[in-house]
């Protein structure tokens, strides 16, 4: 399959690169990001993770009220084994660079080139930050137990999915929500609510700097 485009419009959408290489996009911070050049991870910046994360809304935006992928990953830090904590915030940094596809669609076969590609950003961001790659079994887990608390909260009716899992998995994570919020005396982790675009950027970058030491 080959592309298209006329000639002007080929420039626009590659930036100076092809068809095959692809080109590059502009970040929040300025930089010109080409996802499949092998030495972008030099290029992958933390500030353009807050930032797109807190713009991104979980479950391709179907949802009852807007909800940032940068909350999910910061409770996913929290849920996750303290040791993984990192690697639990960062696990869904490729979609800061190239979004998402919903999961029963980007699990399939014609989507065997975006799992490439995603794969390949999520080893860019280890190799930047010193996270794991593949993710620990930890953060797979909270992942998941987010997922199904997230949609408990952000779909009516709850989806016949969330009852599957419900019944073969232990349901641990409203407990430790609570405890969360006690421990830090902060509503915003209970009871279910949906952060602001600020908020969730403010907290994602605080909880880095936390957990990683790097000033930025």
């Amino acid at each position: 399959m080959e592309n298209s485009y006329d000639a002007e419009t080929y420039r626009a959408v590659y930036n100076g690169g092809s068809y095959e290489k692809g080109g590059y996009f502009t970040t929040f911070s300025g930089h010109k990001f080409n996802p499949f050049d092998p030495d972008v991870w030099n290029l992958i910046d933390i500030k353009d993770i807050a930032h797109a994360q807190s713009n991104i809304c979980r479950f391709g935006g179907h949802v009852r009220q807007n909800y940032s992928l940068a909350q999910h990953s910061v409770l996913v830090s929290y849920m996750c084994n303290p040791e993984d904590a990192l690697d639990g915030l960062l696990h869904d940094s490729s979609e800061a660079y190239i979004a998402d596809i919903v999961r029963p669609v980007k699990e399939t076969k014609l989507f065997e080139s975006y799992r490439w590609l995603e794969s390949k950003l999520e080893q860019d961001v280890a190799k930047k930050f010193g996270t794991r790659y593949p993710m620990p079994a930890s953060v797979k887990a909270a992942d998941m137990e987010v997922v199904v608390w997230e949609a408990l909260n952000l779909f009516k009716p709850v989806p016949e999915w969330v009852s599957g899992y419900l019944d073969k998995h232990p349901f641990e994570l409203v407990t430790k929500l609570e405890k969360l919020a006690n421990d830090t005396n902060d509503s915003a982790f209970w009871p279910f609510n949906c952060w602001p675009h600020h908020l969730a950027k403010a907290k994602f970058m605080k909880r880095f700097l936390e957990l990683s030491g790097i000033n930025v």
